[in-house]
């Protein structure tokens, strides 16, 4: 069972694992059409986001479990609910590909990160989600979800995105001594 006051990096619902399960929010792995309109799918992803969108979902239900004490039912069907069929098998090929497939644990079926530090931090770094706990590395860019919600226009963010790629793609230092 959940301690209360444990660390918990889920939104406080998914502490039941139903919700947790039938809940598309916070998966990569996912697809969505608004008024017929395909707007996230795996379909447009590459064959690396595809991986590092199978290690992101199956490193969820592996940090569910570690920091609820409480085992959980993930397997293909469940890494793959929120596609449509037609993307299961590249999936399916993805998800045994040499790169991944030594960070992932399958035992009847159940698909889990396996349980040791140093592979859910090479888990964690490879999709680019950390947790608590966990060493996010220096060459990381952290952006806060809320705070980039709060941006008042698409205008914003894009220009966000633009200023934080025009920094990556920088030859010269950046001058930390400018403040607003």
């Amino acid at each position: 069972m959940f301690t209360k006051g444990a660390v918990f990096d889920f939104p406080p619902e998914f502490i039941d694992p139903e919700v947790f399960l039938r809940t598309g929010e916070g998966r990569s792995l996912y697809h969505l059409e608004v008024d017929g309109e395909v707007i996230m799918s795996p379909v447009f992803m590459t064959d690396l986001e595809v991986r590092e969108s199978i290690v992101d979902d199956i490193l969820a239900a592996t940090m569910w479990e570690i920091q609820t004490s409480n085992k959980l039912d993930f397997d293909f069907s469940n890494l793959t609910s929120f596609v449509k069929l037609s993307t299961k098998e590249r999936i399916h090929r993805q998800l045994h590909h040499p790169e991944i497939i030594g960070l992932i644990s399958i035992v009847d079926g159940q698909l889990r990160i396996k349980k040791d530090s140093v592979i859910l931090q090479a888990a964690m770094d490879y999709c680019g989600c950390w947790y608590n706990g966990y060493v996010i590395p220096d060459e990381s860019i952290v952006i806060n979800r809320i705070a980039v919600s709060n941006f008042s226009s698409e205008k914003a963010l894009s220009e966000l995105v633009t200023s934080i790629a025009m920094d990556l793609q920088a030859t010269q230092p950046v001058n930390k001594s400018i403040t607003n």
